[in-house]
């Protein structure tokens, strides 16, 4: 059988697996007899390693194949509503709609940002506030519909603009981004979780090329990467390696000459402890890699 985004399916624990980097993840096996990770630390609350069988949802399927689960909450389900208490808080910043992000907690206490234009204009701290969840991912419950992606229609796709970055946002997905602005003066947001160690700023500047990342999903920023280019060839430092999640290779880590760590599917554990490399791509702020030969 073939699993199908959006649906839910019920997946067998097998044991906990820890990933180069110390990354603890669940092992799974689906319904299909294939294998699946979920990552334990953003589900502390779900309880996952008492139970034998979790129920999940097939979030995304990614261009390459690569299927994203989400388990069910223990609390909360996806279009429901349920009574929240205002604290008063107002987290940091705005949210892309100009909107402020409040503060809002449940009742054993978890703290969740919701987009004030979801609440009425008389409310006070310690208001109860009836709020519908539009969505769950990676554990964090979201009151308001996804940000609308800019489909940077103005500009050209497989070109190079310049861009400044006005300023930095957050918003109700718990995320924080860059806003910035085009030589048409017109604002698209960057997700500051791919591009900090980039070193933008407001009032400054960078150049990025509008890439589409697969098919059938909109055009997105890649800033130019400080220090790789498309097709370099570089040398990487061999650290651990664990065989995958599937049987077929081994995820190894590797560690490039600026500190950053990258995964490998090869498909025997590397003899010597540096490898060459080819930058195959920019994806979302990191040089996606392959091994060539010697």
């Amino acid at each position: 059988m073939r699993l199908e985004e959006g649906r839910y399916y019920i997946f067998t624990k097998v044991k906990n697996i820890v990933l180069p980097g110390g990354e603890v993840n669940l092992m799974l096996t689906g319904p299909d007899g294939k294998k699946y990770l979920l990552p334990l630390e953003r589900y502390n609350d779900y309880n996952l390693e008492t139970k034998t069988e979790i129920e999940c949802k097939v979030d995304k399927i990614n261009c390459s194949g690569k299927v994203f689960l989400e388990p069910e909450h223990p609390y909360y389900r996806e279009g429901e509503s349920y009574f929240f208490t205002l604290t008063g808080t107002t987290a940091a910043g705005t949210n892309s709609g100009g909107d402020h992000i409040v503060e809002v907690s449940d009742f054993r206490g978890g703290l969740f940002n919701v987009s004030a234009s979801l609440l009425k204009e008389n409310i006070f701290p310690g208001s109860r506030v009836k709020l519908r969840v539009e969505r769950i991912s990676k554990g964090k419950i979201i009151f308001a519909p996804p940000v609308k992606r800019d489909d940077l229609d103005t500009l050209e796709e497989g070109r190079s603009y310049r861009f400044r970055v006005d300023r930095t946002i957050f918003g109700t997905d718990y995320e924080t981004y860059y806003v910035v602005i085009d030589l048409n003066g017109k604002e698209h947001l960057l997700n500051t979780r791919y591009y900090s160690h980039y070193g933008l700023t407001p009032g400054g500047e960078f150049t990025g090329r509008v890439i589409r990342y697969s098919h059938g999903r909109g055009r997105s920023i890649e800033p130019d990467n400080p220090w790789y280019l498309p097709g370099q060839i570089i040398e990487v430092t061999v650290g651990s390696s664990v065989a995958s999640e599937t049987g077929d290779g081994f995820i190894t880590e590797v560690f490039d000459g600026n500190g950053f760590s990258h995964s490998l599917l090869l498909e025997s554990i590397p003899l010597m402890d540096v490898l060459r490399c080819r930058v195959v791509k920019l994806k979302k702020g990191r040089p996606v890699l392959e091994p060539v030969a010697d």
